[in-house]
């Protein structure tokens, strides 16, 4: 959660400033203090406001800088400029910045970009604010150049930097114009994630040319502006931090300046940690994984999503609407966050090879914890415009030509994801998918992989894999007495004898049973059974379809309960919840083989 907390003194002159409103030279500090899962990435921290108040001059070649705690570093050098807007045609100047340690010399500024400029009364220039709602209270230039500030933060380091550069040959500085009735101040903001575009701030370009045509505005990426919903929080204005080495669950932030010219009071916390979320890969059905019949069935193409391109027959085989899910243990973070996700395609043939998106485009939802199982009957959400890698498939052969073979689907470029953080579910359907049959054979597995990364940082949040079809050669009989399931490698008795049993007559039975030409059957364990209820289905939990003929009633385990070894484990296919009954009592019974 995003919280100020206010009132900690920092840096230096403590005592001296701690009953000071309004005093020169003083810099209150204001920051947001983001949740943190000190993960082994980068995490955005908070951002900085200082208020200056009345009478604080920053003069030419001045600093002053903030500390992150040990154990941190600045994952991305962050560098640009804070100065008026550039004219069209107008000619290079120098600005200059006094020889002192830590200083930078001579910094060439092409493209016309001049000094800070007077603010009027509540008026902005990109940071810059000018609190005073009315008078004369503005920032005053002193001198005909004025001020330019750059901030700097390196890549790998703690630190990062304010320095005051001057724009004419006379000592320059910015002065908040002393107007005692007015009481004015003036705001800075960093690191916050704005826009500021209008030629205010200005990054270096890669020649290290500050200014020209070819250099980004904070809001551009190479010149062209980022797209929604990249723009905000932008990269160019935010500050990723690694924290995985930092002590303790919160992260303090302490100012200084040169020649302690500066005095600041405020905030100090700059992010807190909080647990992330857990996140799993799951099937809106429980049914994560069916059989593919090679070459047999829509040119070679099957689809997920609506469950085509698979072994009708097969005990394996996927419901219609039948989507990945990204469940979380929590809400996915904070309102400002935003995320890109990826989807990768590959399948266990050599090299990964032979199967590909079809499509370049799906459906993306959310849901809230208060929503249940129902919401894989219909795509909520809005489309998500993936990015392939590939112009178009030849769905008129088996084969997929190299240029078309795209195996990863990414939101990247296109707008990244928010709004979700109110939700614990992420759900995503996955586009048509095609496959090349001379790369895959019977057995043959596809997987997709999803990962969900926040934005701008790069944390990756989760990453998954799920195997959703197994190729085969010929698909499941249907009306066999068996019927296999390729998720789980399991093969079970199609119909049971509709006859109630108990418990020790149950293990009989399946011990006993000879069916499809095997002998080794067994009743089922617990985890077995469940694997083939779906308590999205009621009267009975389970795809009929698949499993014909299943009594709406409680099924046998082989699980005995640990708190009483005269009571045993059922599922109950009526709404697929599971519980225990005494082994004396009479439950149906459907047998299993494989496994364990």
């Amino acid at each position: 959660m995003k919280k100020v907390l206010k009132g900690f003194v920092l840096a230096v002159s403590v005592l001296a400033m701690a009953a000071t409103a309004q005093a020169a030279n003083v810099a209150q500090v204001t920051l947001t203090t983001p949740a943190i899962a000190k993960l082994s990435g980068c995490e955005q921290v908070g951002s900085i406001t200082l208020i200056f108040d009345q009478g604080t001059t920053l003069t030419e070649g001045d600093w002053f800088y903030f500390d992150l705690p040990t154990g941190t570093s600045v994952c991305s050098t962050i560098d640009y400029m804070i100065a008026a807007g550039r004219t069209a045609g107008s000619t290079s100047q120098t600005i200059t910045y006094p020889s002192v340690a830590n200083g930078v010399n001579n910094v060439d500024l092409a493209g016309g970009l001049t000094a800070i400029p007077a603010l009027a009364p509540g008026a902005s220039s990109g940071p810059l604010t000018n609190n005073i709602a009315s008078g004369t209270g503005a920032a005053l230039i002193n001198g005909s150049g004025g001020v330019v500030l750059r901030f700097y933060a390196q890549a790998g380091g703690r630190r990062g930097w304010v320095y005051v550069y001057g724009t004419t040959a006379a000592l320059d500085t910015l002065t908040v114009q002393n107007v005692a009735t007015n009481n004015s101040t003036l705001s800075l903001h960093l690191l916050d994630g704005q826009r500021y575009s209008g030629n205010v701030i200005l990054n270096k370009n890669s020649n290290s040319v500050w200014g020209d045509s070819l250099t980004d505005d904070i809001g551009l990426n190479g010149g062209s502006e980022y797209l929604p919903a990249h723009n905000t929080p932008n990269p160019e204005d935010t500050l990723c931090v690694n924290a995985a080495s930092m002590s303790g669950s919160l992260m303090y932030i302490s100012f200084n300046s040169y020649n302690a010219f500066l005095t600041f009071t405020g905030d100090s916390q700059f992010a807190h940690q909080a647990n992330a979320s857990s996140i799993s890969l799951k099937s809106c059905h429980l049914v994560l994984k069916g059989n593919i019949p090679i070459g047999s069935s829509n040119n070679c193409s099957f689809s997920y999503g609506a469950g085509t391109g698979y072994c009708a027959s097969d005990a394996a085989n996927p419901f219609n609407f039948n989507h990945l899910l990204l469940n979380g243990t929590s809400t996915f973070g904070d309102p400002w966050d935003r995320y890109d996700m990826t989807l990768s395609l590959s399948s266990s043939a050599t090299g990964g090879a032979g199967v590909y998106w079809g499509g370049a485009t799906a459906p993306f939802g959310g849901f809230t914890p208060s929503q249940s199982n129902s919401w894989c009957s219909t795509v909520f959400g809005t489309s998500i415009n993936y990015v392939s890698n590939a112009t178009g498939f030849d769905t008129g052969t088996c084969t997929v030509a190299a240029a078309n073979r795209a195996t990863t689907l990414s939101t990247n470029s296109s707008g990244a994801i928010g709004g979700i953080y109110s939700y614990d579910t992420l759900l995503v359907e996955l586009p048509k998918i095609v496959y090349d049959k001379s790369m895959v054979g019977n057995g043959v597995e596809a997987t997709v992989t999803v990962t969900l990364t926040k934005y701008p940082c790069g944390t990756i949040m989760f990453t998954g894999s799920q195997v959703i079809g197994a190729f085969v050669s010929t698909c499941p009989v249907a009306g066999s007495p068996t019927l296999s399931d390729a998720r789980t490698g399991l093969m079970w008795q199609a119909q049971d004898d509709n006859t109630p049993k108990t418990w020790e007559a149950a293990l009989t039975y399946c011990e006993g049973l000879s069916l499809g030409g095997y002998t080794d059957w067994r009743l089922p364990n617990n985890k077995d059974l469940e694997s083939i209820s779906d308590s999205s289905r009621y009267n009975p939990a389970i795809n009929t379809t698949n499993y014909p003929g299943t009594t709406a009633a409680a099924y046998w385990t082989s699980t005995t309960s640990a708190n009483t070894t005269t009571s045993a484990w059922y599922v109950n296919f009526l709404d697929g919840t599971v519980n225990f009954a005494a082994k004396t009592g009479s439950n149906r019974v459907r047998c299993v083989r494989g496994g364990l």
